[in-house]
């Protein structure tokens, strides 16, 4: 299921949440975030799985839900859910933790674009 979100119920949730809440989730965005260079690093909370990403709490209607940030950074800049079969993956930095170098890719791009940069690092 896209971003963290658990059952299509949870995800719906999510996506009334962020159309409903543009501006409120833009603001608590850039108030979790600092510039450093060309990237906008994230300075919230993050997930303990999955190398620590960025990720962001929501409650609606008492419930718990929680969303990758990059996730919502393509949705707040798309206007709209990522499709079904898609995922935030980084093209210019690589930094696991800047929000704004990230486009939608598939499961196959995003892993060959990181195993491309394991290749060309020579650290």
């Amino acid at each position: 299921m896209n971003g963290v979100a658990r059952n299509p119920r949870e995800w719906a949730i999510l996506v009334d949440q962020v159309k409903r809440h543009r501006e409120r989730l833009i603001a608590r965005l850039i108030r979790n975030t600092k510039v450093e260079g060309t990237c906008l690093i994230w300075t919230g909370a993050r997930g303990s799985a999955n190398g620590g990403y960025p990720k962001m709490n929501f409650r609606h209607k008492g419930r718990h839900a929680q969303i990758d940030v990059h996730r919502l950074f393509l949705m707040l800049m798309d206007c709209a859910p990522i499709p079904e079969g898609f995922e935030a993956g980084h093209y210019l930095c690589h930094n696991q933790l800047c929000v704004v170098h990230v486009e939608r890719q598939t499961r196959a791009d995003n892993l060959k674009a990181r195993d491309d940069k394991e290749k060309d690092c020579p650290f």
